[in-house]
């Protein structure tokens, strides 16, 4: 997966394919997270994501390892510009949690029309 880079204030849609060995990760069951941090070893996050409410991740093809992350204006409109470390959780149903992203999002000044 790329670098994220947006606008403060604008909407997104990111499509991630979770594979392992050139084979998608089956995600059936699975719960899904993306957080967004000031710092990596932040406590608290800028943004979180959650399968649980598929208003904000939608897994679109389990068998297939894809998901969409819904990320709204209100989610980016009060965080600064600069580059914030974000990652990507995902919990199987057999309780075992890998983090399957860890890489940086850059939140850019609002575009001038």
């Amino acid at each position: 997966m790329a670098r994220l880079n947006m606008y403060i204030g604008d909407s997104d849609i990111l499509t991630v394919y979770v594979i392992c060995n050139e084979l998608p990760v089956d995600l059936t069951d699975a719960v899904i997270k993306f957080t967004v941090k000031q710092t990596v070893n932040a406590s608290e996050y800028l943004i979180q994501k959650s399968s649980t409410d598929p208003a904000q991740i939608l897994i679109t093809d389990a068998v297939n390892g894809v998901f969409k992350v819904y990320l709204k204006a209100e989610d980016t409109i009060n965080i600064n510009k600069g580059s914030y470390p974000y990652d990507i959780e995902v919990t199987f149903p057999d309780e075992v949690v890998k983090t399957i992203y860890k890489i940086r999002t850059k939140i850019k000044q609002e575009k001038k029309i």
